[in-house]
């Protein structure tokens, strides 16, 4: 097949995809992960395969999901928020301790536990020189984004084509530098993308990436769908199933630690659980970067890729259907967590009302 029919039978084939999952009601992810699960090599109808193309574009696509979420974090504003920022990410210590347990307790062992709760810096790869290269690129980080402000603000400041051009060479050959450097490329994308929101052209630069990023991102949970044996997750639905409710749970509890420590009342905190649910996309993300990790034993990353993609199918279902029911769920789920106490004390108040309405 020619490079040039293949990537217009990818595209074709995530349009088609996309398009069926928002006449369902779903994230278009979902349609662009079944699409590789059942149609890929390891699939019920293999159409897809494994090919330079779509890989090379599920690889840009990953680098630059990365990078798009540098672009939301800006070093100054964490600073600032320093307080508040300790008082969640000590509360979100919660997920870390869920998921790491939960690891253990399915037989995965300590290391896929550690990639089970987001620890991507893991497959950077082994061996002495590896963590050197890697303490090198830090450095080298770490002075780019002391000093090297005004150089990166003077190369944003182009218009059109030209700044896409630009930006889409940054994230390419900063990623093979980090990776030269025994560096995770993906993380090098994040880390430049938080250099580019310091720079004050973060928004101009997300613009002009826009398109590259819509095609390359779907290509990724492409790519991750045809990686996965079908047998072998169907397998795995019962640690998917555990997982959501696994995640459901510790997202909650955390997010209303959180909320009550900055603030926010009983109903607000719930509220505030129920939108920070993850969909699960994010779960691809590191499961495709553990997936590169040498220590890591074929099947234990066989079961990572089949339970994962699974579980992001069932949470970016379950999400919809909450914020479809927001106010509704909000309102029930606060009245049954709410402190015994407290209950009481309406139960009480709400029988003094009916009397006096009575006499």
């Amino acid at each position: 097949m020619s490079p040039l029919l293949e990537l217009g039978l990818v595209v074709l084939g995530l349009y088609l995809a996309g398009w069926a999952s928002r006449k369902v009601g779903l994230s278009p992810v979902v349609g662009y992960l079944l699409l590789g699960i059942l149609l890929g090599p390891h699939g019920a109808l293999p159409l897809y395969r494994i090919a330079p193309t779509t890989e090379l574009l599920g690889e840009l696509g990953l680098l630059l999901l990365l990078f798009y979420l540098g672009l939301e974090f800006s070093l100054s504003r964490i600073l600032e928020g320093t307080r508040a920022t300790l008082l969640a990410g000590a509360a979100d210590l919660l997920n870390f301790v869920a998921g790491f347990a939960l690891a253990l307790l399915v037989g995965f062992g300590w290391l896929a536990g550690l990639v089970l709760v987001g620890l991507g810096l893991l497959t950077a790869g082994g061996g002495a020189w590896s963590f050197a290269g890697a303490v090198l690129f830090l450095a080298l980080y770490a002075l780019a984004a002391r000093y090297g402000r005004p150089l990166v603000e003077r190369l944003l400041a182009r218009e059109g084509e030209d700044l896409t051009l630009l930006a889409l060479a940054l994230v390419a050959l900063v990623a093979v530098g980090a990776v030269t450097l025994g560096f995770p490329d993906a993380v090098a994308a994040f880390l430049l993308g938080m250099v580019v929101a310091e720079s004050g052209h973060g928004a101009r630069v997300e613009a002009a990436l826009r398109s590259w990023y819509e095609v390359a991102a779907a290509a990724f949970f492409l790519v991750v769908g045809l990686h996965v044996d079908l047998v072998s997750a169907l397998r795995e639905l019962p640690l998917a199933l555990l997982l959501v409710v696994a995640t459901v749970v510790a997202n909650l509890l955390s997010a209303y630690v959180g909320g009550r420590a900055s603030g926010l009342g009983h109903r607000a905190s719930v509220g505030h659980g129920l939108m920070l649910l993850p969909r699960g996309e994010f779960s691809l993300v590191v499961v495709s970067l553990a997936a590169q990790a040498p220590a890591l034993p074929e099947a234990v990353r066989q079961a990572l890729l089949g339970g994962t993609s699974l579980y992001v199918v069932i949470m970016v279902a379950l999400g919809s259907f909450i914020y479809g029911r927001y106010d509704s769920i909000n309102e029930r789920l606060a009245r049954l967590l709410r402190p015994r106490s407290r209950r009481g004390r309406r139960r009480s108040g709400g029988g003094v009302a009916e009397s006096g309405r009575a006499e």
